[in-house]
């Protein structure tokens, strides 16, 4: 939608309305990370390219079961792609925020490492700071990725209230030497170490860290990725903060290349409320293991396809209203949705990318259509998803693409609204399209009771339209086809093959030129679809890699079909059209389309 969203500017806006500037005026104040905008407390994680995918896995799992909705959750990322990241956060249950960090996200802290000669790929353990703040009004705690919270500590609540002191971890069994070049900054009576930290709103702790940096600035050719002095500014700086240390018996370390627990120097006191399983991104981790095997640690055996995404749920995480798909309403649209495996579905209101990452994993080809990227962009990277930045209604009707499906779940349902979207959504119904809307019993619900648009629409149908409602789980879903456009396609699609067949075995019989015209025009039809379903054909991309064919508004595949695979051009990223011709000169000596070949018979061959 666009920022108006269709409502009238001499009537009183709707609660939609009213949210949906809010929204805009929440993305023009945080335009780079808006998750920060929040001020719920927040848990987060720090990843890198370890072998402890698993164990980062499992924190973020039980977690976000222990902590439910109290909090909000971030995971912080260095060096892995969008696939990992989703598998690492498959377990969780509530929503998450991804954060792939780098060097921009703590411009001064980079500067302090680059002026010693350090990369940016030799960082290392330094990456833990970047950013300073992930929520700068809220309490935070920052966790490594091999540290896994089992239980509330004692200062929990007064932590999430905002009203905690700073806390530092505590290894009180290691000597000073752990702190490197700064060892003569640290209180060895206290011994803190950067494991866990727990920061209450608005505390910063760089122009502590600057102190330090400033008194003695680290050794040139510093590499953060061995070398132990980030242990020792943390530790000094926090202590100009008057960090409480977490005893170590509290978080004790169970590290990979020890046989037993470590509870630091006053030994196991029964008050253990997580577990921080050092070395596990160098080699495997038996006390990960065992844990896990008697229920200590959260684990799963598998995962369906919606607790696979949950992550991407939103329950406005970026201080602006906010709730996902209920479950019910979800089950009914991938249940239409499976139906499309390998079909063009259109999903009108992208958000974090949730619905449209299960659609993708459901095998159909997704183009998703929000007015501004709410990070969806970086989380579905990788998938089978064309992502557009547009007005809904400004696609609609530019756009010639025909679509299957589409799924219209969006902001904004007033009548004022629908009586803008309804003229382009009935076009491509008519068509053939079907059409799934969500929102339909909104208006049941109080404070959205002027959200009437979806049943207004549904009411001025054409009586030959069918329409399946799923009312039972309030927002509400509705089902829409054109039953009678849907069967003549159907009917079309089946002549139109059998046909082809018919004169293709026949054609010593049939050759008149208006039998050839006519079986030319049903086999391109039908070599188009094949084209389309063989999931390497990429409308955007090759439009936007062939502008002489999006000048000429000639159909993109029909192109590639006839003239571009010919040509050198490649469908999509996925398929080189040249290099498939050259590998197979039978396929060149048949004049067969590259795409067609292999879809067909080469995938098989």
């Amino acid at each position: 939608m666009n920022r108006n969203s269709g409502f009238k500017t001499d009537v009183p806006k709707t609660r939609a309305a009213i949210l949906a500037d809010e929204d805009f005026k929440s993305a023009e104040n945080h335009p780079g990370h808006r998750f920060s905008s929040g001020t719920r407390p927040v848990i987060r994680w720090i990843k890198g390219d370890g072998l402890d995918d698993m164990i980062t896995r499992a924190a973020i799992g039980q977690a976000t079961r222990l902590f439910g909705n109290e909090v909000d959750y971030c995971l912080c990322s260095q060096g892995i792609n969008a696939s990992r990241v989703r598998s690492v956060l498959e377990w969780a249950d509530q929503p998450v925020e991804w954060w792939p960090v780098s060097e921009k996200d703590n411009p001064e802290l980079a500067r302090f490492l680059m002026d010693a000669g350090c990369p940016p790929e030799n960082f290392g353990y330094w990456w833990k700071w970047f950013p300073e703040r992930v929520r700068p009004d809220a309490p935070e705690w920052i966790l490594d990725g091999d540290m896994v919270i089992t239980a509330k500590p004692d200062w929990y609540q007064q932590w999430v209230k905002g009203r905690d002191v700073v806390r530092l971890s505590q290894d009180d069994a290691e000597s000073p030497s752990i702190y490197g070049k700064y060892a003569r900054f640290v209180d060895t009576d206290l011994m803190l170490y950067s494991g866990l930290v727990s920061l209450p709103p608005k505390c910063r702790y760089m122009p502590r860290l600057a102190e330090i940096f400033a008194e003695q600035p680290l050794s040139p050719g510093h590499n953060g990725k061995k070398d132990m002095d980030e242990q020792g500014i943390i530790a000094a700086a926090f202590q100009k903060l008057n960090a409480e240390p977490v005893p170590l018996f509290e978080f004790p370390f169970c590290r990979a290349f020890q046989d037993y627990i470590d509870f630091g120097l006053k030994g196991d006191q029964g008050r253990v409320w997580g577990y921080h399983f050092g070395c596990s991104f160098i080699m495997k981790n038996p006390h990960f293991e065992r844990l896990s095997e008697n229920g200590i640690i959260f684990s799963l055996s598998e995962t369906s396809l919606m607790e696979k995404f949950q992550w991407l749920g939103n329950f406005g995480q970026w201080g602006i209203p906010g709730w996902s798909l209920p479950a019910g309403c979800t089950k009914a649209i991938l249940d239409h949705a499976a139906f499309f495996a390998g079909q063009e579905v259109l999903e009108l209101g992208t958000s974090r990318g949730r619905l449209t990452a299960m659609l993708a994993t459901l095998g159909c080809k997704v183009t998703t259509v929000d007015h501004q990227d709410r990070c969806a962009g970086k989380n579905l990277e990788g998938l089978s998803v064309t992502g557009v930045l547009d007005d809904m209604v400004h696609f609609l009707t530019t756009s010639n693409q025909f679509f299957d499906l589409i799924i219209c779940d969006i902001h904004g349902n007033s009548i004022d609204d629908w009586k803008m979207y309804s003229k382009p959504l009935m076009r491509l119904v008519n068509k053939g399209s079907t059409l799934i809307i969500n929102n339909h019993f909104l208006n049941k619900i109080p404070e959205w009771q002027e959200e009437t648009g979806v049943e207004w629409f549904l009411e001025q149908l054409p009586p030959k339209w069918n329409i399946k409602l799923y009312d039972s789980i309030i927002p509400g879903i509705a089902v829409v086809t054109n039953d009678k456009r849907i069967e003549i396609n159907k009917k079309f699609r089946l002549f139109s093959e059998w046909f082809s067949g018919v004169i293709e075995s026949r054609s010593h019989i049939f050759n008149q030129n208006v039998f050839l015209f006519i079986w030319k025009h049903l086999k391109t039809i039908r070599d188009i679809r094949r084209i389309r379903q063989s999931g390497f054909f990429d409308e955007s991309y090759y439009l936007e890699n062939n502008p002489d064919v999006a000048r000429s508004k000639m159909n993109p595949a029909k192109h590639y079909l006839l003239y571009g695979g010919f040509e050198g051009r490649n469908p999509s990223e996925k398929f080189d059209s040249l290099f498939y011709l050259e590998q197979n000169p039978d396929v060149k000596a048949s004049v067969m389309n590259p795409l067609l070949h292999f879809a067909l018979y080469g995938r098989v061959e």
